[in-house]
Parts: structure tokens; C-alpha cells; sequence
């Protein structure tokens, strides 16, 4: 009798049994590591377009405002502006709450880029990090800066 050259089928059933195992524990970190992805480039998103307003009222001369409502976030030289300009969608994943005078949006004033009666805090949460919540301040002066309560984006100063 010839012995084969291949794997037993008992061989074979471990390996798939250890792969199994290995694929349960690795998908559950990718899913966390994943929707962390996706929050810190919503966040770096809305840090972005609130200093480009900023910016186009001092490089235009002109009152610019960034806003928000429950489907996407808009940079526009008018207040009562909508989806249709320079707008990103807002994923349902993301809750937005804020404290700013002007409601749901940010006018940043002509020339000098301050935001003097739009300042205030946007707090953004994710549904999958419920103990975590970014938080970006925007000063009378202008200044924006953003921080978090929990320790979620090692690059990020604690609020």
C-alpha cells in the first residue's frame, strides 16, 4: 500500500476549526477599528469646512457661514443656505448637539474671520462610541480648536 503525499482530513479540520476562531475574534476588531475610522474623518471633515469659512471671509472680504441640519453640513456666503452648496452629507451614525447663538450654524465676519456672535461648542458622538464625544470650540476671536472626553484618538488633546 502507497501512503499519500497530502493532509488527512482530521489535519485539515483543525485548520479550518483555528481560522474560525482566528476570523471571530478579528472581525469584531475590525468592525471597532473601522467605525473609529469613520468618526475621525467626520470630525477632521467639519474641523475642515469651519476653518475654510473662516477662511473665505478673510480671503473674500465677505460673511461666510457654516451650518448643519439633520442630513448634511454647508460652508455658504449666506445664512440661510442648504444641501445643494459645498455641502457633505451627515451620516445617521453621528449626533450632533451645539450651544452656538445663531443655532445651527457659525458666521465667521468679513476680513478678520472672528466669529463673535457665533461662539459656542458643536459636541459630536458616535453611536458605537457612547462614552466618547468630540468637541469643537469655536471662539469669539476665531480660534478653533477641538478636543475629546474620552480617550478614543491618541492625537487628540482631553477636553
Amino acid at each position: 500500500m502507497v501512503k499519500g503525499l497530502g493532509f488527512s482530513l482530521i489535519e485539515l479540520m483543525a485548520c479550518v476549526a483555528i481560522m474560525a476562531v482566528l476570523s471571530g475574534i478579528s472581525v469584531p476588531v475590525f468592525h471597532h477599528w473601522q467605525n473609529k475610522q469613520k468618526f475621525a474623518a467626520m470630525v477632521s471633515q467639519i474641523v475642515g469646512a469651519i476653518e475654510q469659512a473662516k477662511a473665505f471671509s478673510i480671503q473674500r472680504h465677505q460673511d461666510y457661514w457654516v451650518g448643519w441640519n439633520d442630513s448634511c453640513f454647508w460652508v455658504d456666503a449666506s445664512e440661510s443656505s442648504d444641501c445643494a452648496h459645498q455641502a457633505f452629507m451627515r451620516p445617521a451614525t453621528l449626533t450632533i448637539s451645539s450651544n452656538f447663538s445663531q443655532g445651527n450654524s457659525i458666521q465667521f465676519s468679513k476680513g478678520r474671520g472672528m466669529a463673535a456672535f457665533s461662539s459656542g461648542t458643536l459636541k459630536l458622538a458616535h453611536n458605537a462610541f457612547l462614552q466618547h464625544e468630540v468637541r469643537i470650540v469655536v471662539s469669539s476671536l476665531g480660534r478653533i480648536r477641538s478636543c475629546q472626553t474620552g480617550q478614543l484618538f491618541p492625537a487628540m488633546d482631553h477636553c
